[in-house]
């Protein structure tokens, strides 16, 4: 859990607009599946995920449905 933590969490009082913005990178957040949508054309973009993290296992598994049901 610690090292989870350490590599891949980002510290809840991050600003991920004003860090995009530093190094001149786009910026979207993405609180729905909506909002992926035009990701992929949009080039180089901060996409910043905010996770409840008391869903976040429900979430996955409906990632990887999604993700099988697309491929398959």
């Amino acid at each position: 859990p610690v090292a989870f933590e350490r590599l891949f969490t980002t510290p809840s009082q991050l600003d991920v607009h004003a860090a995009a913005s530093l190094f001149g990178i786009p910026y979207r957040r993405v609180a729905s599946e909506a909002d992926l949508a035009g990701l992929a054309e949009a080039g180089t973009v901060v996409a910043h995920v905010p996770i409840d993290r008391s869903t976040n296992v429900d979430l996955h598994g409906r990632v990887a449905a999604a993700v099988a049901s697309a491929i398959a």
